[in-house]
């Protein structure tokens, strides 16, 4: 978005109608207006469509009654302009001449202004009063102006009630979300990276009753203000804030699966949870190995890649596995589970936030497969997501499902050529990777990674891009555990859509 701060413009009122899709002008000075919709989830403005002239629904952030001139049905309407690659927030009076049926999921409104609010959100408002956690420091120091200019006016415009809290410290969101009521906010936005929505789901998982009561109530989701921003770009699909910031406020409360990280034996056992990926081998190298780099862009991290595949580096572990579906039944399997009921929102329970799994000391259970040593000695990439997009242009889990109760799990190996390796990596941009026949792909509720590793030197495992420690780990899925918003209750489209 090419402005210092987003525009608030105001003109007289305008006759309209109100039409199925948008409220449509019918004088003078409304066909002076032209606008485009924002569609409902896309990465890129590319596909924005122009349609007649009026404002579409989807783009009404907020709709008011002028009390002095109530009796003749003139309303504020605050929504934002979308013209080419630019945003503007724009507040406008309309007369309303007609009226239209409410919609169809059986919504009753006694009132045109109600009427126009349930067709701008259709899954209803879920934003009432949030809470804004924010890393200042975040988007190599930008976030605070990309909050301050890009998601601000937009959720004041929205009329959201807003508590905003800065973090201070590393693991201050962490603190914050421990030590949270979750009766005082309907919605927590992280402003940052993937680093803060981690903070905040394991801030949850340290209260007492292991955030029960806060999974149940509270939704969190994020917007892009940090340098990762997988969470956003895997529920809203766009790295614009403004944009990011209307269909979040637009987006349907869905339940997400988390994934359970132990490490450790009797008393230093500890259980975190995981809402995007974790990783070893060579992409959690150039990622965290490269933290030095972070002056020269997105460019450091290819860099490091191209330095493992080249360099041929082996990460030799043990890998146990339990399986949900493989590579070859992959595509019926999403096709089958890319549309569930999502409606009931039960409350959880304490066994939600359990693991059954055995402990590390003891043996695999004899469902679970040992993954072939044949590939385990050799490995150059294991990465296990549970959203599609990690990043921009990164679409490295195609096959990713919000509530499926299953993690993906993509590993190759050195027995690929240097050539076939890099070929296979340059296409995560499609998420066409997955189907090049020496990636190992496959859909899993849980997993135990012993790593073999003579020397740990300047090499890492990460977890939602966070450092941990390069020692046995096992993951299992916890089925629904969050609640946050996705655009219609699926993430964006992939290659697997």
């Amino acid at each position: 978005m090419s402005m210092e701060t987003l525009l608030h413009d105001e003109i007289q009122a305008v006759d309209v109608n109100l039409e199925e899709d948008e409220i449509e002008f019918i004088d003078q000075i409304g066909t002076e207006h032209k606008s485009y919709s924002i569609a409902e989830c896309l990465p890129c403005f590319n596909s924005r469509t122009e349609l007649k002239t009026g404002i579409p629904y989807k783009n009404i952030l907020w709709c008011e009654g002028i009390d002095e001139v109530s009796s003749l049905d003139v309303l504020s309407i605050a929504y934002l302009h979308a013209v080419k690659n630019d945003f503007q927030l724009k507040k406008i009076y309309i007369r309303v001449k007609n009226k239209i049926t409410p919609p169809k999921s059986g919504i009753t409104t006694s009132s045109t202004k109600e009427l126009i609010l349930s067709k701008a959100y259709p899954h209803g408002i879920t934003a009432r009063s949030v809470l804004i956690l924010i890393n200042p420091m975040g988007g190599k120091g930008h976030a605070l102006e990309i909050y301050r200019t890009k998601i601000l006016p937009v959720l004041e415009a929205a009329q959201v009630n807003i508590t905003y809290k800065a973090t201070e410290y590393h693991g201050h969101a962490k603190d914050i979300a421990r030590d949270l009521d979750p009766n005082l906010y309907d919605m927590i936005i992280c402003c940052s990276g993937d680093g803060i929505p981690h903070q905040v789901i394991n801030g949850f998982y340290e209260k007492p009753d292991k955030g029960v009561k806060a999974f149940s109530k509270v939704i969190i989701t994020h917007l892009p203000c940090g340098s990762g921003n997988g969470f956003s770009l895997s529920t809203h699909g766009t790295s614009d804030a403004t944009h990011a910031t209307l269909l979040m406020l637009k987006a349907k409360k869905t339940r997400l699966d988390l994934m359970a990280v132990t490490q450790g034996v009797g008393d230093k056992e500890k259980t975190s949870l995981s809402f995007l990926s974790q990783c070893f081998g060579i992409i959690a190298d150039a990622d965290i190995g490269t933290e030095h780099l972070r002056w020269m862009g997105p460019i450091r991290f290819d860099l490091g890649v191209l330095y493992g595949i080249l360099k041929r580096v082996e990460y030799p572990c043990d890998l146990y596995v339990k399986y949900v579906s493989k590579k070859d039944n992959l595509e019926e399997y999403y096709s089958n589970n890319y549309y569930r009921d999502d409606s009931q929102m039960a409350d959880l329970s304490a066994q939600d936030l359990e693991t059954f799994s055995p402990k590390l000391d003891q043996p695999p259970p004899s469902d679970w497969e040992r993954f072939s040593s044949d590939v385990t000695s050799k490995l150059n990439v294991f990465y296990v997501g549970k959203m599609p997009y990690i990043s921009k242009d990164v679409q490295f889990f195609p096959a990713a499902l919000p509530n499926d109760g299953s993690m993906d799990m993509i590993i190759s190996d050195t027995s690929a050529s240097i050539t076939e390796t890099i070929s296979s990596l340059s296409l995560i941009e499609k998420g066409t990777h997955v189907l090049q026949d020496n990636i190992h792909h496959s859909k899993i509720s849980s997993y135990r990674l012993i790593p073999k590793l003579k020397s740990t030197d300047g090499h890492f495992l990460s977890v939602d891009g966070e450092l941990f420690p390069i020692e046995p780990l096992q993951v299992d899925i916890l089925p629904g555990v969050m609640i946050s918003l996705l655009q219609d209750g699926s993430f964006v489209s992939t290659s697997f859509t």
